[in-house]
């Protein structure tokens, strides 16, 4: 009888924790790696959204009774109001759930050991793919496997050991979050707030249990990491701005952002890559824990069906199906907004104005903004319409063709080597 294939996951985040969980399930021998000792905490705005539960609820997960519930958004810019009506779809709620990352990654994580997972704490240093499997160099060991689930983050020790993320590609972003009181904050709201860093920025401030926000800003820095400043005093500056302002002791915690799925590759070989390692964050509004999860998951189904040599290939196809569309059409607008952060925040103000009359219209653009249009189709209407026109642009400017998703082994997109005049010009600034 031969034995059960096995599966390293490293990183014990939402992605890697449902990608460990879904294998155990399945018969695999998984063995979970973090550096951290859990719980712990992570920089996160803590919104479990409308697509992240209905992702939850597909794999039989339940949140907890306790979590709070976050619906309607309201939408700041240079003076105007947008408000976004929260509204159920054809496959998800009409609400989300409130959660520290500290007790949901926990949480996620025990379910996976509950499925029969095996977590470890190690730092994963590198990794080497052979003929017969990987072998995974831990600080104080190694680890073989048949396959190996890549969920370590943004900054992704597997993508760089495997060779599947540019070092120069990329939609980089940075975010601080903090948690203060919220005695004051009478709604849940976002900012965007280039007139006051010049940079494509936005903060954030979600109610959340116990009297307690989580508040935060975010930038968008292109392809240079070099390019970030001036962060701290940003969030200190929104804090005031919305009359929070009581923080003396709150900590601060901060992360990098990996955006739009750029300059990565979802698979080489028999390591596949998910959630922000594979760069599958919202690049309009910096949201990963729905593509964390469905990633994880999908890699988990791909490598359960086709086994460590066939999941791979598998996993692409998806990925470039159902990530890549809607992820190059957002990527372009997000490219857009670093050429000129304060006219593209004018161009938002002057559309939310108009969209303040037209409910309706405002609850598509919300749908698309979060990336609900891709699960529903044209039942949102105008939120339809932008995802195919940002889809058409993309694939006009070479963006979404160049993707390849899980092509040739899985190696980097063509676009890295092929840019369109488009994409000079957005690299050029």
């Amino acid at each position: 009888m031969s034995p059960l294939p096995s599966c390293v996951v490293v990183g014990a985040g939402p992605a890697g924790s449902i990608a460990a969980r879904q294998l155990a399930l399945a018969g695999w021998r998984v063995t979970l790696v973090d550096r951290s000792t859990f719980p712990r905490d992570k920089a996160c705005g803590d919104v479990v959204g409308p697509q992240a539960l209905a992702t939850l609820a597909a794999v039989g997960l339940t949140p907890e009774p306790e979590w709070p519930r976050i619906g309607d958004l309201d939408v700041w810019v240079e003076g105007a109001r947008l408000h976004l009506p929260a509204s159920p779809g054809l496959a998800h709620p009409g609400e989300g759930r409130m959660v520290t990352r500290r007790l949901f990654d926990a949480w996620l994580r025990d379910a996976a050991v509950a499925a029969g997972a095996r977590a470890i704490v190690g730092r994963v240093r590198g990794l080497v793919q052979g003929a017969d499997g990987v072998r995974v160099h831990l600080d104080d060991g190694v680890l073989d496997a048949d396959a190996v689930v890549g969920a370590d983050g943004a900054l992704s020790t597997v993508a760089r050991s495997v060779g599947a993320a540019s070092p120069t590609r990329a939609l980089w972003g940075f975010a601080l979050r903090r948690y203060v009181a919220s005695s004051t904050l009478d709604a849940d709201r976002v900012d965007l707030l280039a007139q006051a860093s010049g940079f494509a920025s936005y903060g954030w401030a979600f109610r959340g249990a116990d009297g307690i926000a989580n508040v935060g800003v975010g930038i968008a820095v292109g392809g240079e990491r070099a390019r970030l400043r001036g962060l701290r005093p940003l969030l200190d500056d929104y804090l005031g701005r919305i009359g929070l302002v009581d923080v003396a002791d709150a900590p601060v915690l901060g992360g990098w952002l990996r955006m739009g799925g750029i300059g990565v590759a979802p698979w080489r070989g028999r390591v596949l890559l998910v959630g922000d390692a594979a760069g599958f964050v919202n690049p309009l509004q910096g949201e990963g824990i729905w593509a964390a999860l469905a990633s994880g998951a999908q890699a988990a189904a791909a490598l359960g069906a086709r086994g460590p040599l066939g999941g791979g290939p598998a996993y692409g196809r998806w990925a470039e199906a159902q990530m890549a569309p809607f992820l190059a059409g957002a990527a372009l607008l997000h490219r857009a907004a670093l050429w000129n952060p304060r006219l593209a925040d004018r161009a938002v103000a002057a559309g939310a104005r108009v969209l303040a009359h037209r409910p309706s219209l405002a609850a598509g653009v919300g749908a698309w903004l979060n990336g609900l249009v891709a699960l529903d189709g044209p039942g949102h209407g105008s939120g339809w319409m932008l995802d195919r026109a940002t889809v058409m642009a993309a694939r006009a400017s070479g963006l979404l063709g160049g993707y390849e998703l899980g092509a040739s082994l899985g190696q980097v997109p063509s676009m890295l080597a092929r840019p369109s005049r488009l994409q000079r010009l957005w690299r050029a600034t």
